[in-house]
């Protein structure tokens, strides 16, 4: 890709957070399947404790049981050579960092989130959906469930998290196809439509995983996290709570026109992930909602379905492929696709050009 308008990825190995992670780690045996959504996560959704889960094939439309383990989850999908990610400067420093790895389709990300990420991150999930199962009254009005360190910390695997999945992936190649169908409208000379040519899946990827390598870009993502107010909202209702294989969810309150702000940065910005069935880290804009604010970092209790119906709507449509489920309750998909099918179909970035919209005509 070195003559492409992408270009060759530019991370320095001073950026990349995977070499704190990997030095002086052995590789060891390589992982063929590799989760950009982990199991640690996941297991909240197990089947009657058991490490297995309900899943809803948004492509297929139809719902199955999978064992956690091979679900949002893909062959090698972190593995790359480092020629095509780095400099050869960048490669050799790198390469001091690391014991045992030649160029071949090196580990270190999976390496890094499995070591450096996953095990932390399970801890920090257990404390707080076991915390969550004992509030009260008395929790709810007298109780924090997360220190501002800690806070800080989880905002550090939101970051990864947001970042990590296949469909971030997925619209990095959807969106080079849709300039690609923007600049030929626009008759476009043939060099220009080179530069701007569609991507293959392994550009896309290396895209992908340069996105995930660079250290100073993850920071500013979990600044923003950061920066929004939260609250633990608990379950109380009879519906539990669903996930999926794109778990963070980004619901805009405000518009720029006709154009809804759904940046991490926007106002009036809401961002959730379901934690277990019975509970959902729920992040607001505390400026625009002034109410919420004075609840951060506090719990709260949610007693109405429709509140949490409401929630399984978003994370259905924001879905990728996969949304996962406890009790195999995929009811609410039915009463979504009789609202308007084309919010159950695999999820898709789109582009607007004067009245015609732009589709991706790459295949997943």
């Amino acid at each position: 890709m070195a003559n492409s308008h992408y270009g060759v990825a530019n991370t320095s190995a001073d950026q990349c957070w995977i070499i704190s992670s990997n030095k002086n780690k052995n590789m060891g045996k390589k992982t063929k399947k590799q989760h950009y959504v982990p199991q640690c996560y996941l297991k909240a959704w197990g089947i009657d404790g058991r490490h297995q889960v309900y899943v809803y094939d948004k492509e297929k439309q139809e719902s199955r049981i999978n064992n956690i383990e091979d679900v949002a989850s893909e062959r090698y999908f972190y593995d790359f050579s480092l020629r095509d990610i780095l400099t050869q400067q960048d490669t050799d420093k790198l390469h001091e960092n690391m014991e045992g790895n030649s160029d071949d389709k090196i580990q270190i990300i999976e390496q890094a989130l499995s070591i450096g990420i996953e095990g932390p991150y399970a801890n920090f999930l257990m404390r707080v959906i076991e915390n969550a199962k004992k509030v009260t009254k008395w929790h709810l009005n007298n109780c924090y469930f997360l220190s501002p360190d800690s806070k800080e910390a989880f905002a550090g695997f939101l970051a990864i998290q947001y970042i990590r999945t296949a469909h971030v992936r997925n619209m990095i190649r959807d969106f080079s196809d849709e300039i690609n169908q923007f600049v030929t409208k626009m008759g476009a000379s043939p060099q220009t439509l080179e530069k701007y040519r569609t991507l293959t899946k392994d550009e896309a990827k290396n895209i992908h995983l340069e996105m995930l390598m660079q250290e100073e870009h993850l920071s500013e993502i979990s600044f923003y996290f950061n920066k929004l107010k939260w609250v633990l909202g608990i379950n109380r209702t009879s519906h539990n709570l669903l996930t999926s294989d794109n778990p963070i969810c980004i619901v805009p309150h405000c518009k720029n026109g006709m154009i809804p702000m759904a940046g991490l940065a926007s106002k009036g910005i809401e961002v959730f992930l379901t934690l277990s069935p019975n509970c959902v880290l729920i992040m607001r804009d505390g400026e625009f909602h002034k109410q919420f604010a004075q609840r951060d970092m506090h719990y709260i209790e949610i007693n109405d379905n429709e509140i949490i119906d409401a929630y399984n709507a978003f994370i259905s449509i924001f879905a990728e492929r996969s949304i996962y489920s406890t009790d195999g309750d995929f009811s609410q998909m039915e009463r979504i696709k009789s609202e308007d099918s084309r919010l159950m179909q695999v999820s898709q970035t789109t582009l607007k050009f004067g009245d015609s919209i732009i589709r991706s005509r790459v295949k997943r």
